[in-house]
């Protein structure tokens, strides 16, 4: 008896398509962070729709994704959730901006035109749906469990107040790019009828391939092959899906877990750049840590934890490490001492070079009970240096 699975026939979807169906769109938690920035990928896309609309072409097609069957009428996302969120959010924007203008030229939704108001019902349903609770309730038509991305979009969706506090990158994103939306909408289309030709081409000209394959392992082996070679995406993205493939399902909320407090720990950090609270440079330092050299690009880190992590040992080491090494490599390029929010005297020349070459050394040396006694030495040799290029300046 065969154990392959046929991927099911990919299927042409518009947008209203995609989002009416009675099929929820997941972000599964093990995904990566929801990352358009909305000034760049987000503008672009809303410029491309216009670029549409004032063109003679019939349809535009947006791309593909891929996904697998997560349960009954539920779709997870595999490839794609970055232009799926987007789509959500501009759907969310051209709702409140379309229900805005009615009520400004018309004084009230009810004296809306019959076409009007079918549009503004049509977008209500695309962004949510009955939910098939006793109470009758209503969700959104996409959830993303990464980075508490579920928070943002219900805040979005039903008007309700944004998340507080330290915000996920996910969140923010999605807040921006919801804003990035309505401020493009309210600019570029001054009139009801002019906003209502730009949604319906959004809606009813607007095409993505959907191919939705038999399981999550096959999903990410597809995903995986068609995108490793170039490494467009962040190594540590990479690294995770691979991890993923490596992994029992059972296992796969553990990983999720470890990996989000790994997030967390390097997001919390005060004082350094965004590059060095980026999963990226945390597990390069860690490789050249494991490995006693210096290694060049994310495809050279990716490819070496690679080959580290296709032993199950290793594999279960790393989980149990990730956590801890995080939390190691936050205090070290904050500058400050392990496990206290004191700053590291010794790494006063450091923090004003702004270096990052000291970071894989006392990750090294983290485990040692005079641990202090060797960040002096290295804060010392910093110092040298600093005083040797003020003197030869």
């Amino acid at each position: 008896m065969s154990d392959y699975i046929r991927p099911k026939t990919p299927v042409l979807l518009s947008i209203s398509e995609l989002f009416e169906r009675p099929i929820e769109l997941v972000v599964p938690k093990w995904q990566r962070d929801y990352s358009w920035s909305a000034d760049e990928q987000v503008q672009a896309l809303l410029d491309d729709f216009t670029d549409f609309i004032l063109s003679d072409d019939t349809s535009y097609l947006l791309g593909s994704i891929i996904t697998y069957p997560a349960d009954v009428n539920v779709h997870a996302i595999v490839d794609g959730q970055q232009r799926c969120v987007t789509l959500y959010t501009l759907l969310v924007s051209c709702r409140d901006v379309f229900r805005n203008l009615l009520i400004r030229e018309s004084g009230e939704l009810s004296a809306a035109s019959r076409d009007q108001q079918l549009l503004t019902s049509r977008l209500e349903s695309l962004v949510m749906k009955s939910s098939p609770t006793s109470n009758g309730g209503v969700r959104a038509r996409v959830h993303l469990e990464y980075g508490s991305g579920d928070e943002a979009l219900i805040s979005i969706a039903f008007g309700l107040p944004r998340p507080t506090g330290i915000l996920s990158n996910t969140q923010n994103n999605i807040l921006a790019a919801y804003d990035k939306c309505k401020d493009y909408l309210n600019e570029k289309y001054r009139t009801s009828d002019s906003l209502a030709k730009y949604v319906n081409a959004i809606l009813d000209g607007t095409f993505l391939v959907e191919t939705n394959v038999g399981d999550h392992r096959q999903a990410v082996d597809i995903f995986f092959k068609m995108n490793v070679r170039g490494l467009d995406l962040e190594g540590a993205d990479y690294l995770k899906n691979f991890l993923f493939q490596q992994l029992d399902s059972s296992e796969y909320d553990a990983l999720s877990e470890k990996w989000t407090g790994m997030s967390n720990s390097l997001r919390s950090s005060e004082g350094i750049n965004k590059k060095l609270k980026s999963p990226e440079f945390f597990l390069r330092n860690w490789a050249i840590v494991n490995n006693g050299e210096k290694m060049n690009g994310d495809k050279a880190v990716f490819e070496y934890w690679q080959k580290i992590l296709k032993s199950k040992s290793e594999l279960s080491r790393f989980m149990n490490k990730i956590e801890g090494q995080a939390k190691i490599y936050n205090s070290i390029a904050s500058y400050k001492l392990l496990d206290r929010k004191l700053k590291n005297p010794d790494m006063e020349a450091a923090e004003y070079l702004k270096g990052t070459q000291f970071i894989p050394a006392l990750m090294a040396g983290s485990h040692l009970d005079e641990y202090q006694y060797f960040s002096g030495i290295i804060g010392v040799s910093i110092s040298a240096l600093c005083s040797f290029a003020r003197t030869y300046k």
